[in-house]
């Protein structure tokens, strides 16, 4: 939101009607919520964030652009645990 005030404020205001449809299209097209089915064999690796309840998970599915995958729910624990359970060799864990 402030990328977009600020480009109507540089721009005097004649890139607010451009930049509207490139909200819309990002916010309702681009990201998607909802269900989405991994199998356990596609998953590539995956990360939890405890702090911020979230879970994300790369896959190797040929031909999608979602990677990763990014889960934030408030059963993310048990989320974890089966990844956990399933792929245990996936889990990745940040160094630092």
């Amino acid at each position: 939101m402030g990328l977009f005030l600020a480009s109507v404020i540089l721009s005097a205001g004649r890139l607010a009607i451009g930049l509207i449809p490139i909200y819309l299209l990002v916010e309702y097209v681009l990201l998607q919520e909802g269900k989405r089915t991994i199998p356990w064999s596609r998953v590539a690796r995956y990360s939890a964030n405890e702090r911020k309840k979230l879970i994300a998970i790369e896959t190797n599915e040929a031909g999608t652009h979602i990677h990763p995958l990014v889960l934030k729910s408030d059963e993310w624990r048990e989320a974890l645990q089966a990844l956990r359970r399933y792929c245990p060799a996936s889990e990745f864990t940040p160094s630092g």
